[in-house]
């Protein structure tokens, strides 16, 4: 009876994995009620609205119904709001002449270019206007076009987990985090930064989505630099500063934030 439980509890879980991961992002599941108390809500105020003075009146046809934005508290992804924060923080703490962005999120790419002038590298490149601080680059972060020990600031933020996947069209590759720590420990200048953020926590691969490294591993793979400072959005969305690496090795999906220095005898 026991085994069946178990059986049976696995088949659920498997079934929940199924619904949450595979079928709700392309066939997102309707809360009716939800649905109901949003259009009601936007019915009524709609009829409200019409009652009032008029500098424009509200045609059928430019419609266009948000009803689930009536919210308590506005949400935002932790892991992107912090991780921004504290890069600004560290580059703005060593001012680099020039500094290269490999891949991050680019609103913050475009809001450090006002500061500091910027290269920023993506396999899908964007394109700007009127940004004088910041030049495009199409590249490979596993053959990036720079000579080695070359770059005195780096960020990579939320990528590298990402590298081999074929998540973004890029080949497969079953080591490409590694690799790609070992490309950008070759551009980087001796006594150069490299800001780093990763998922931590109990090491594993959700695929396509990302890899999941633990603390000690990007560590021990970038061997020819020195961890100045670490800190870590945890698995329940707090930002902490200074912290030891060592106690989140068994985390979900947490974020380190590192800073790593290259040792300046590195030739």
């Amino acid at each position: 009876m026991s085994m069946l439980k178990k059986s049976f509890r696995k088949l659920l879980r498997t079934f929940k994995h199924f619904i949450r991961f595979w079928v709700s992002p392309v066939l997102p599941i309707i809360n009716f009620s939800q649905v109901w108390k949003g259009y009601k809500k936007y019915i009524t105020d709609w009829n409200n609205y019409s009652k009032l003075i008029k500098p424009y009146s509200i045609e059928f046809e430019d419609s266009l119904p948000k009803i689930f934005d009536s919210t308590y508290q506005s949400t935002f992804d932790s892991h992107y709001f912090y991780q921004a924060i504290w890069a600004f923080e560290n580059i703005k703490y060593s001012s680099p002449t020039l500094h290269l962005d490999i891949g991050s999120d680019i609103k913050f790419v475009g809001l450090l270019s006002t500061i500091y002038p910027v290269i920023f590298l993506d396999y899908r490149p964007i394109k700007t206007s009127n940004t004088p601080g910041l030049r495009n680059l199409c590249g490979d972060i596993l053959a990036l076009p720079f000579a080695n020990n070359s770059i005195s600031s780096i960020t990579c933020l939320h990528v590298i987990e990402h590298i081999g996947l074929g998540r973004y069209g890029e080949p497969l590759k079953n080591d490409g985090s590694i690799r790609a720590f070992h490309e950008i420990s070759r551009i980087v200048k001796p006594g150069g930064f490299f800001y780093l953020s990763i998922p931590i926590g109990r090491e594993r691969l959700q695929y396509n989505a990302h890899r999941i490294l633990a603390p000690e591993t990007v560590i021990n793979v970038l061997d020819e630099f020195k961890l100045i400072e670490f800190s870590v959005i945890t698995d329940t969305q707090e930002y902490r500063k200074g912290e030891m690496y060592q106690n989140y090795q068994n985390s979900s999906y947490a974020c380190g934030l590192f800073v790593f220095q290259k040792d300046s005898r590195t030739v």
